[in-house]
Order: structure tokens, then C-alpha cells, then sequence
């Protein structure tokens, strides 16, 4: 739980990390981040696994879900800055990134609307993605695709917009980050990435899947550490925000 001092509002995400595989150097990048309940839904189908990690989230009393994955390494301090996002401006929805694959010079989100063609089999062709020099003017802006490298979803937002699958009957089980883009610009719901919260992507190889091959489970782990966001609503700049990371 993290308390924002100086005022009675709470800031309380659950980390949900999807995670069919297993992978050391994954755990231990998000075990840095340790000021924060994280729930870990292993080996299991998208479908299982967004639906699960949703329902979880509904059942407590969280403020907000943050939405990963086990193919990324986030720094300790990326969630913290997607937290001091949401409580500066209330945000529905804001992201980190990610390059679209490791060895990609784009980013994973958008500025502009992904072209859906009629047929509705979408490429990658079809993401007007950032380049990866954006990063190089780092700050907050308005997208229309963010991918789940670490979405930071208020409650309302999650209570309003389920995951699904872009088209499971026609293109199987897969772009739910697609789907929930969409479905928030339909619902007239703004999106926001936070150009300072980067994470190195790396290859989704079937030969770690373990989806199929072990038992699906889920695995809690609550918050260590505290995580105080100092924020002096009289201070002009923001500069003067700082985060304390409580060791």
C-alpha cells in the first residue's frame, strides 16, 4: 500500500504479471519492485489469464491494475512513476513501453489510430508505432495504443472494459492490447504513455511456453516496502516531486 502524504487519498495497485513461462532474470526485476501487491498468473491461456487477473483485481479493493508481462525487465522505479502519474492526474489509463521486439527501433504504442483494415486481419505493418528516439524527449503524452509492457488501468476503467481478444474465432486468442485500445477510444476513454517508464523486451520463444505443459496457478506476493510519493500541492514545478523509495 502507498500513502500519499499529506492528504488522505490512496494510491493502491495490484501488479498483475501474466507469466507462461519461467525466466530468472524476469523475477528478478520485478521482485525490485517491491512496494507494491503483485499477483503472478502462471501457465495459463490469455484468455484464463486476463479474465483471472481482472477478476482478482475486482474482488479486493484495489485503485488500480497494472497490467505485465514476463517477457520484460521494468526498472524498481517504473512503477512508482506510473503511480505518481495517476495521483498528479488522475490519469484512466497510463503506460509504460517497451520496443516492440528486442531488437526493434520502435516502440510500442501510438499516437494515431491502428489501421484496421476491412478484412480485420491486422500486421504490424498496420501499428503506426513510435520510433525508439522518442524516448530522447521523455515526458507524458496522449496515445491510442498502448501494449501491456506495464498499463497502469484505474478502477473504473477495469470495472467498464473487460479483455478480449481482437477476433479469437477468426485470429485466435491473441491482441488484447489491441481490443482494449479500442474498446477505450470507442468509449471515449483517453489513454497515456509516460515516456520516462522504459523496459527492455525480450524473445517470446515457444520453447519456454509452459502454458499446457504445467499446472495453471496463481501466485501472490504482498508489498515489502513502503512507497511514500511526496507531492506539495503549493510547489510550482514538478521538479521539486521526488519519490522515496523505502528500503
Amino acid at each position: 500500500m502507498s500513502r500519499l502524504r499529506g492528504d488522505d487519498e490512496m494510491i493502491k495497485p495490484l501488479l498483475a504479471i501474466l507469466s507462461p513461462r519461467d525466466l530468472d532474470f524476469v523475477k528478478e526485476a520485478f521482485d525490485a519492485i517491491d512496494y507494491v501487491d503483485k499477483l503472478w498468473v502462471k501457465y495459463m491461456p490469455m484468455k484464463d489469464a486476463y479474465n483471472t487477473a481482472r477478476n482478482e483485481f475486482l474482488r479486493r479493493d484495489y485503485t488500480h491494475l497494472i497490467v505485465s508481462s514476463d517477457d520484460i525487465t521494468p526498472s524498481r522505479e517504473s512503477v512508482a512513476m506510473l503511480m505518481l502519474d495517476a495521483w498528479l492526474y488522475d490519469f484512466p489509463v497510463v503506460s509504460g513501453c517497451c520496443r516492440v521486439h528486442e531488437r526493434s527501433m520502435k516502440i510500442n504504442i501510438t499516437v494515431k489510430p491502428v489501421r484496421i483494415p476491412k478484412s480485420g486481419k491486422i500486421y504490424r505493418e498496420n501499428y503506426p508505432f513510435l520510433w525508439i528516439d522518442a524516448l530522447k524527449n521523455p515526458r507524458i503524452i496522449e496515445v491510442w495504443f498502448v501494449g501491456f509492457a506495464l498499463t497502469m488501468i484505474r478502477r473504473d476503467v477495469v470495472e467498464k472494459i473487460p479483455f478480449r481478444a481482437w477476433d479469437a474465432e477468426k485470429l485466435g486468442d491473441f491482441m488484447y492490447d489491441l481490443s482494449f485500445s479500442y474498446d477505450c477510444a470507442e468509449a471515449g476513454i483517453k489513454k497515456y504513455a509516460d515516456l520516462r517508464v522504459f523496459s527492455e523486451h525480450y524473445p517470446s520463444t515457444k520453447k519456454h511456453l509452459l502454458v499446457g505443459k504445467r499446472e495453471p496457478k496463481l501466485v501472490w506476493e504482498k508489498a515489502k516496502n513502503k512507497l511514500i510519493l511526496l507531492n506539495e500541492r503549493e510547489l510550482e514545478s514538478e521538479k521539486m516531486i521526488t519519490i522515496d523509495l523505502t528500503a
